[in-house]
This record gives C-alpha cells, structure tokens and sequence, in this order.
C-alpha cells in the first residue's frame, strides 16, 4: 500500500523509526543520528515529521535501525525481515567510514548505553 501524500508518508516513517528506535533499546534521537554520521538533529526531525528522506539517507537510517527501508516505508509489517548490507564505494577516506559505519551502525551505542 502506498502513502496518498507526502506528509503521510513523512507520518509513516517517523512513527516507524521512533518506534523501532525505542524497542531496539537506543535511548535518543541524537544518539542514532550520532551513529549514523547524521547532524545531531537529524533524527529527530524524521521522528517529528519534519523532514524527507533521501534514497541513500532512507537506506542509512534502515541499516542503523537494523531492519529494511520496505518497513519504513510501510511495505511491510516485519521489522526484523532480513536485509541486505549496503556498501559504499569506499573511493574516498569517507566513503570508507561510511561503510564501517553501516557494516556496524549500533556498535557505537551498544557501548555507549
């Protein structure tokens, strides 16, 4: 099922992400974002509804949160459905930590809760 409008979609991710944040045990929004590589507001924003995502920052966000854009998206109901690890091209020092960064988005918070 796809969202009628874009402020329903913005709805449908952030209740998504919230949610998914909470029950995956990572206190705040500045911590994710932290994780993520994100600005420190980053993830509030999406959580508020106030922001859209890009496709790269959608699919950031999914792997940070372990679990797949399609839950975001609302596609599907299954938070835990197994996904597939993107990979940056690692051309640059950035890209690089990038893709350390989304090999292991949650080891930062693990260790810092």
């Amino acid at each position: 099922m796809l969202a009628a409008t874009v402020e329903e979609q913005r709805r449908i991710i952030g209740e998504r992400t919230l949610t998914l944040r909470r029950r995956r045990g990572i206190r705040s929004a500045r911590r994710l974002s932290a994780a993520l590589g994100w600005g420190a507001n980053r993830v509030g924003q999406v959580e508020r509804f106030e922001v859209d995502l890009d496709l790269m920052e959608l699919y950031t966000l999914a792997a940070g949160l372990k679990t797949s854009a399609d839950y975001l998206l609302g596609q599907s109901d299954d938070p835990d459905t197994a996904i597939q690890r993107y990979r940056a091209p690692s051309r640059t020092r950035r890209s690089a930590a990038l893709s350390q960064r989304l090999a292991h988005p949650l080891a930062a918070l693990t260790s810092a809760l």
